[in-house]
């Protein structure tokens, strides 16, 4: 399994380079290893942003290779 992950308390230049890195590799999942900045929850919660990122809470760990 392929990830592409970020640093804790992402802003907007996490969210660009993750969804950039979705370009080059379109069957990775984004995670979200920690928070991100309030700004950029409110834009992820409040707009249809087309990629879907999980969380780290929940995730399996144990496919990562």
């Amino acid at each position: 399994m392929e990830i592409i992950s970020t640093h804790i308390h992402a802003d907007f230049d996490a969210l660009a380079s993750m969804a950039a890195a979705a370009k080059l590799y379109p069957k990775a999942r984004l995670l979200f290893p920690g928070s991100q900045e309030r700004n950029v929850r409110e834009f992820l919660q409040e707009t249809k942003f087309p990629l879907r990122a999980e969380r780290l809470r929940g995730f399996p760990l144990d496919a990562i290779a």
